[in-house]
């Protein structure tokens, strides 16, 4: 009878540390809530493929992409928000519509998440009837403006973050470290607006902060830069340096064009002269750096700093490149930007 009662008080014991130990593994087991990517217009070499993902901390993460042998490193950038880049090469053959896969790993254990939608989002138009011919592929999203109000950060501080660009998008907004794809509210069209309540344990800078806007399956982003007066205010751009902004922001580099005029956009301080260039390379009957002039010319930005300008290549060759230089100089301080267009 006593051993009987011992036998059933063992069992009992025994299954009780086989639960807690299940339960154990299971809580260790490591967890991919988000895997996202920057779209991409083509798998062309220069194309730079960007990746997020969200999940359990102090992981190793990286991604594997068909056609590519070595998968793709993230480095986890805050508390369980990793981030990784690869620009494609020339060597690279990736498949029109690859398996993109995550790999979130601890230990022995590892979670895998694929990317929900495909990389290349760029509208095409059909090859054949006349009624489609027409049709032009969607436009991406564009960003005129992004600033922050009031210029202080201090803790209990309520931050507005008013962006400028296409309207009827998505938009959200992102401080590093602290906060990750907070909505904005479009107030009205093309005009969107999020808050922020700074708290005493945050720390970030203006520069810091960045905006997203999404539109036709593309997505374009930016940096703040400039107050809500249209002058510059913190003064800083990705680099880090101080001074007057100078940013094209469409389109992104290596980006392929048609045939036809090529319209480029971007900001930098409001009437600010531009002094813009534009060189084609093409490679003709295995001549390689065959230069043409195409565009040489001053543009002055609006009172908003926002500037557009157009060019018509003379000979459109598939493959010909488009080096687009543009400089300005302000208060003794000179600043480029160089931009790559790649013909189809």
């Amino acid at each position: 009878m006593h051993l009987c009662l011992l036998n059933r008080k063992f069992l009992v014991s025994l299954v009780a540390v086989v639960f807690v130990l299940v339960g154990e593994a299971l809580a260790a087991s490591p967890e991919i809530n988000r895997f996202e990517a920057n779209p991409v217009n083509t798998f062309a070499p220069g194309t730079e493929l960007v990746f997020y993902l969200e999940g359990t901390p102090q992981a190793t993460a990286t991604v594997m992409i068909s056609g590519l042998k070595q998968p793709i490193t993230l480095r986890e950038t805050g508390l369980g928000w990793y981030e990784g880049s690869y620009t494609l090469r020339t060597n690279d053959r990736i498949p029109g519509n690859p398996a993109i896969r995550a790999t979130l790993r601890q230990g022995s254990r590892a979670a895998n998440a694929a990317l929900a939608y495909p990389l290349v989002t760029e509208a095409r138009v059909p090859a054949r009837g006349p009624a489609t011919e027409a049709r032009a592929p969607a436009r991406g999203p564009a960003i005129e403006r992004f600033t922050m109000d009031p210029e202080r950060i201090e803790p209990g501080m309520e931050l507005v973050f008013t962006l400028e660009g296409t309207p009827n998008a998505n938009a959200t907004f992102s401080i590093k470290n602290v906060a990750r794809g907070m909505a904005m509210t479009e107030t009205r069209p093309g005009v969107y607006e999020g808050r922020y309540t700074v708290r005493r344990q945050d720390n970030f800078a203006a520069n810091d902060v960045t905006a997203a806007l999404e539109a036709n399956g593309q997505v374009e982003r930016a940096r703040v830069t400039a107050a809500a007066s249209g002058q510059p205010r913190y003064g800083q751009e990705r680099h880090g340096q101080a001074g007057f902004p100078l940013e094209v922001t469409s389109p992104h580099n290596m980006a392929e064009v048609r045939g036809g005029s090529i319209e480029v956009r971007g900001r930098s301080a409001p009437n600010l002269p531009l002094t813009v260039q534009v060189e084609a390379t093409t490679s003709v009957g295995g001549l390689i750096g065959l230069n043409q002039n195409i565009m040489s010319r001053t543009v002055t930005t609006d009172d908003r700093g926002n500037f557009t300008f157009s060019f018509e290549p003379r000979l459109t060759v598939p493959g010909t490149h488009y080096e687009v230089n543009i400089s300005g100089t302000m208060g003794g301080q000179e600043k480029k930007q160089k931009l790559t267009l790649v013909q189809r």
